[in-house]
């Protein structure tokens, strides 16, 4: 109970009192108390519903600032993707190196166990033990090269700027948010601009764009770039959530 309520229930038992015929001063009965506070916390509660003039206000001359934070993010994604897209690339790239100096020196020393069993032997006349040995060595040997040097991975990350710009497409009815309601807000006959169903597919955007960056957003956790790009979508979506927030509270 705030305070607010508290005072009604003790103005009410003041107002409540009355005096028998000897003049003694009788309270209301407890049950008018808890009625009196019940309609003081529900006036309460339409009263912090409606919202003071200033916050609308607020609300009102906010839209065109979060407009403006929604199209300056939304227009650094693509110079984002495409560094995140360099990294990624140049990190396969050394992944890819490392492994092939790896594969090859495993190589090497497989090479030099296979010469070691032939040395000073006809190779067209081996033993069954030395045919075993050297078929061993081999595959031990490819054991420790193989993987290094047949399962490099390509270094093309397979996503980019043209997947951002498709799902941007594919999605202009959130990413438009401030030419379909304004700074305004008013509302539409049309079902489809219901500020909860673009919140809906809002969210919908946001998993659509994440999953067609895969490439880049996988790398998150190793890659600064990749990193800066889904905290870029996480942020749009922020903004269009207030912005949509925003609009709900200011519809007629």
């Amino acid at each position: 109970m705030n305070i607010y309520s508290g005072l009604a229930i003790i103005l009410a038992s003041f107002g409540a009192a009355t005096c028998d015929s000897a003049g003694h001063v009788h309270s209301a009965p407890l049950q008018n108390f808890a009625q009196t506070s019940s309609v003081t916390n529900q006036r309460l509660s339409r009263s912090a519903k409606c919202g003071s003039p200033n916050d609308l206000e607020y609300m009102r001359s906010s839209l065109e600032d979060i407009d403006y934070q929604m199209r300056v993010t939304l227009s650094s994604l693509p110079q984002a993707i495409s560094e995140a897209r360099s990294a990624v690339e140049s990190g396969t790239l050394e992944s890819n190196r490392d492994k092939l100096l790896v594969g090859i020196f495993c190589f090497i020393g497989a090479l030099s166990g296979s010469l070691g069993i032939l040395y000073n032997k006809d190779i067209l006349a081996l033993s069954q033990a030395d045919q075993i040995y050297l078929a061993s060595m081999n595959l031990w040997g490819y054991g420790y090269y193989g993987p290094f040097l047949f399962e490099l991975s390509e270094t093309d990350p397979g996503c980019g700027v043209q997947d951002f710009n498709r799902v941007v497409y594919e999605y202009s009815f959130v990413t438009s948010l401030d030419q379909v309601y304004g700074s305004n807000p008013t509302q539409s006959n049309n079902p489809d601009d219901s500020p909860e169903l673009r919140r809906y597919y809002l969210g919908e955007f946001s998993r659509k764009l994440k999953l067609a960056l895969h490439c880049i957003t996988s790398q998150k956790e190793s890659v600064e770039e990749a990193r800066k790009v889904v905290s870029l979508i996480d942020k749009y979506v922020a903004l269009a959530n207030q912005r949509i927030d925003y609009t709900i509270n200011l519809l007629p």
